[in-house]
């Protein structure tokens, strides 16, 4: 059996379901955690325990890179996932340009602030009523 237990070993995503698979099999909750543990190749790297969910960091990386995350919530076992990470900007001071330009598309702040402005006009008027001479 591989030894999963330093930092720099690769964890499958077939390990990841055969360890999950395990960790479900069983009834005990965290329980069954030391009990995986102590006769697993794959070693817990640090346990965070909440009154509601507990995240296990396992020894080693994933396949695809970062660390392999399970969580304990509402009674069984599952992977946590990360989301998709938001594109970088590189440059920010073009970025914003970019987001202030007219040549940007509707939803740049020029014509979202005219809509805004127009929008407050037709709200005021509303309330005020038409305009009365005196």
């Amino acid at each position: 059996m591989q030894n999963l237990a330093t930092a720099d070993a690769v964890i499958t995503d077939a390990q990841v379901r055969a360890i999950l698979d395990e960790l479900n099999a069983g009834d005990a909750g965290l329980h069954d955690l030391d009990r995986w543990a102590a006769r697993s190749a794959c070693k817990p790297d640090r346990v965070i325990v909440g009154p509601d969910i507990t995240y296990v960091r396992l020894a080693g990386r994933a396949e695809h890179g970062g660390p392999v995350i399970l969580m304990y919530v509402e009674q069984a076992w599952e992977q946590a996932t990360r989301k998709p990470a938001s594109p970088r900007v590189h440059d920010i001071g073009r970025h914003r340009a970019q987001r202030r330009s007219p040549v940007a598309g509707p939803s740049s702040l020029s014509t979202s602030r005219a809509d805004h402005e127009a929008q407050l006009a037709r709200t005021m008027a509303e309330l005020l009523g038409p305009p009365s001479i005196a």
